[in-house]
């Protein structure tokens, strides 16, 4: 059976890297530069710089989140009930964290001409979201079958959100690790 936790883990790591703006692993050092992104133009870098800022946040606050899970996993009886409600709680934590991530991209103004890309990844993100806290409470209530089938659900909406991100030059929050 630690297959299959092996396989829960990784997903619930792949959640904790794409909740939120669709991925993430760059370093704030690669951002793009040369444009000039303090006049208040609403430039698209301008926009990059800030929204990657929100997500190296983001990132820095899941990585305590990413260790717990890796324990579990190693654990002597990773798939215990104990150890499958933790990893629901774990998620929720990830959903919340990625819920305020969201929230602040999207207090951010994006150049007008790239609102609806922007707001189309947000949401996709979202969905990714909610999809996730039906997905804690499957795994806190060891109803492991509903957690695979919403587990690649989120999948496909988080592989379309960072598709999104990574098309349109986020580099913190579009790219994988």
């Amino acid at each position: 059976m630690l297959v299959r936790i092996s396989a829960l883990s990784a997903f619930l790591i792949l959640v904790l890297i794409a909740a939120g703006c669709g991925g993430g692993g760059s370093s704030s050092n690669e951002r793009s530069s040369g444009q000039s992104s303090g006049s208040g133009d609403g430039s698209k870098t301008a926009f990059i710089d800030e929204a990657d800022s929100v997500c190296t946040g983001y990132q820095a606050e899941r990585q305590p989140i990413e260790v717990e899970i890796k324990a579990i996993e190693d654990s002597a009886n990773p798939e215990s009930p104990q150890n499958l409600r933790r990893l629901g709680e774990l998620l929720d934590q990830v959903i919340a964290a990625a819920e305020v991530e969201l929230g602040s991209l999207r207090e951010l103004e994006p150049p007008q001409a790239d609102e609806a890309t922007i707001e189309t990844m947000l949401d996709t993100a979202q969905e990714a979201n909610g999809l996730g806290t039906e997905a804690a409470e499957a795994l806190e209530e060891g109803e492991t079958s509903a957690f695979s089938k919403l587990a690649k659900e989120i999948e496909a909406a988080n592989d379309r959100a960072k598709s999104i991100a990574e098309s349109y030059g986020l580099k913190v929050c579009g790219q994988a690790p």
